[in-house]
């Protein structure tokens, strides 16, 4: 799955129509954030790190991911924890 750009709560829709479960292995190939309204929500669901997720980065996807979170939420306490824990 790719290109989910924030819409953090389609993407559990899909899943859940596809019946995906802990059983199951789901490759997302990046744009986890940015356009929909739900790119802080992603972000905790990506720092959750669900052990059956394989996340994939393109090579910029980590400092754009600092540099949107930073634009689209603000630097809200939950976030600076966030970034602390992401290396560039």
């Amino acid at each position: 799955m790719s290109d989910i750009h924030g819409c953090y709560d389609d993407m559990i829709k899909m899943l859940e129509q596809i019946a995906f479960t802990d059983e199951d292995t789901l490759i997302l190939a990046g744009d986890y954030i940015d356009r929909g309204s739900q790119s802080f929500e992603m972000l905790k669901w990506i720092e959750s790190n669900p052990k059956n997720v394989i996340f994939l980065e393109k090579i910029m996807m980590k400092k754009w991911t600092v540099l949107s979170t930073i634009l689209i939420v603000g630097v809200h306490p939950e976030v600076k924890g966030l970034m602390r824990n992401w290396h560039a």
